[in-house]
């Protein structure tokens, strides 16, 4: 039998290197267009999603209404009851703010709303939402402690809580995270910063900032607001106004003409 000689044992042992080589080349060149128009896919919807969110930025009042107390409360509370008390007061609360105002979320002890322009009309008739929002707190909380049908500690101890209010007036941007709308900004946290303040008060309060007031057109003066500054980093000093007035019920002021000259 002819045996082959060296050359063409050494060309049949290097054709399937060879056939390798060709392949590799082929999915080079098939996957190399695939990715090209892959990434100008990705391009373009990143366009698209920056240009959906520009679109998606506001302005608008953010407000936070605050049952303080309620670590104390509800730590030193039966839970089968403790609970249950917080959600009916925050219930009632949420009644008053929605709508025109729309509810953002439920910060354990808080309520987070938004009145995106055009929502609120007009401005000034927050104050009004507000003090409807402060005297529905009252009268389930008057309702709830009149209830005798139970002694627990919760029971008896809820008429000590108290509410605060948080108004102010920016610029948020509303986005959709993991399927949920939700809104965000410098402003949005500035709100939620004015939470934690140095008011001396134990009672019921509201603190409304300049860009608040300044939207509402209202005179802080004329309504009887008690200047305050709060500073936070990032942010310096912030300038609003403590306000009882709302709390205790004490009438709608913008309805009284409390309005304030545009300012330059």
């Amino acid at each position: 039998m002819h045996e082959p000689d060296g050359n063409f044992r050494q060309e049949r042992s290097s054709w399937p290197r060879y056939v390798g080589q060709m392949a590799s080349k082929n999915r080079q060149s098939a996957v190399a267009p695939r990715c090209s128009v892959i990434a100008i896919a990705s391009f373009e919807a990143c366009r698209r999603e920056r240009e959906t969110i520009m679109r998606r930025t506001k302005h608008g009042f953010l407000v936070l209404a605050d049952i303080s107390g309620f670590t104390a409360f509800v730590t030193a509370t039966e839970i089968e009851h403790g609970p249950p008390l917080i959600t009916e007061l925050l219930e009632e609360v949420i009644r008053h703010l929605a709508p025109p105002l729309e509810i953002q979320a439920i910060e354990g002890d808080a309520v987070f709303a938004v009145g995106a322009d055009g929502n609120v009309l007009p401005p000034a008739r927050l104050l009004e939402i507000l003090q409807a929002a402060f005297a529905g707190f009252r009268a389930k909380q008057r309702e709830l402690a009149a209830d005798d049908s139970c002694s627990c500690n919760a029971c008896r101890s809820v008429d000590r809580l108290r509410l605060k209010a948080i108004g102010h007036y920016g610029e948020f941007l509303e986005l959709t995270i993991g399927g949920r709308a939700q809104v965000a900004g410098a402003d949005v946290i500035l709100a939620h910063r004015l939470l934690k303040n140095g008011v001396p008060r134990h009672g019921d309060y509201t603190i409304l900032t300049r860009p608040a007031l300044d939207h509402m057109r209202v005179d802080p003066a004329h309504l009887g607001l008690v200047p305050h500054c709060e500073t936070y980093d990032h942010f310096g000093d912030v300038e609003c106004f403590v306000d009882v007035r709302l709390c205790a019920g004490a009438g709608i002021p913008y309805a009284n003409g409390a309005r304030m000259e545009t300012r330059c």
